[in-house]
């Protein structure tokens, strides 16, 4: 019996292995690849299963596929230290939010991001939701916003404690997205913010989902090369996980995960909305020019997402 079983959890762990390591281009391999951890981690009780009943071919192959999941995963809670505590740094926190078609508490989001925010990215922003937000007290708190409201889930906005300028909506995505300019104070040069919201694969076609990628992609070139060394920001639902080979490929030209930086694992956002623990990080927050030093998810009632709180360290003056 333990043969059989750890028999079928190693199947299950070595068909969605390879998955991870190769582009993402349907429905299945989308949720293969947001399972991925989970269904890989089936190899752990069939390498135990195997070795009790000492069928040491099969213990030796799980134990394979659990190197792979360590060598996958490990990296990702080993804070990057460099130039940690140097004092030539401003912490500037951003948050990022899916509102869920603006069907998230108002009051309770203006709550969440008061004491956590100098920028707050959000997505699913609808004109009803915007004019809560503010009702609450968004704009007493953030008095610097760019917002671009729209029904179900293609609005999409930006507000802050210190000045935007050059804000711009871009319209080549499935979902608009919105790049703007900081001034932190105390910091070398203004803040580059790029907020973003892709299709969703599994409701999506998933062409529109990779055409999302790839133009985000475009733009991380473009910002790179823009840039001249200033730090950029990158937050936004991407609807993808670390382990979707697609996202991967936005980690180039300098661009980092924050959650990889701070070393805080993966922050799970996803579903908030289900009577389950979160189990897939889609809400990421990249950062070039500059570095994440804590990450953190935080709830946000009503929505089927949780935000990311992220501390990012900019260059000082």
């Amino acid at each position: 019996m333990l043969t059989v079983l750890g028999a079928v959890l190693l199947l299950i762990a070595a068909v969605a292995a390879p998955f991870r390591f190769v582009p993402v281009g349907s429905v299945e391999a989308a949720v293969l690849c947001a399972l991925w951890p989970i269904l890989v981690a089936c190899a752990v009780p069939a390498a135990v299963m195997f070795l009790v009943a000492r069928r040491w071919v099969w213990a030796t192959v799980s134990g394979a596929l659990v190197a792979v999941l360590v060598a996958s995963y490990a990296p990702l809670y080993i804070p990057d230290r460099r130039e940690a505590g140097d004092d030539g740094n401003v912490p500037v926190r951003v948050v990022t939010a899916n509102l869920r078609r603006g069907g998230a508490d108002a009051e309770a989001f203006v709550a969440a991001v008061r004491d956590r925010a100098d920028v707050v990215a959000v997505e699913e922003l609808t004109r009803r939701m915007r004019d809560d937000l503010v009702a609450a007290g968004m704009d007493t708190e953030f008095p610097e916003a760019t917002t671009h409201p729209a029904p179900l889930s293609s609005g999409i906005g930006l507000w802050a404690r210190a000045p935007l300028a050059e804000s711009r909506l871009l319209t080549n995505f499935t979902m608009p997205a919105l790049t703007s300019e900081v001034t932190v104070p105390g910091a070398q040069s203004p803040v580059l913010l790029f907020v973003v919201h892709t299709a969703n694969p599994v409701t999506k076609p998933v062409r529109e989902w990779k055409g999302d990628l790839e133009q985000i992609r475009t733009e991380l070139r473009r910002l790179a090369d823009t840039s001249a060394g200033r730090c950029v920001v990158v937050a936004g639902d991407f609807n993808a996980t670390v382990d979707m080979w697609n996202f991967r490929q936005l980690l180039a030209d300098g661009y980092e995960d924050a959650a990889r930086q701070a070393g805080s694992g993966v922050a799970l956002t996803f579903p908030a909305h289900l009577p389950v623990p979160a189990f897939s990080g889609i809400d990421h927050v990249l950062t070039r020019g500059c570095r994440a030093t804590s990450v953190e998810v935080v709830a946000v009632p009503g929505s089927d997402h949780r935000a990311l709180a992220v501390t990012v360290e900019v260059p000082r003056n």
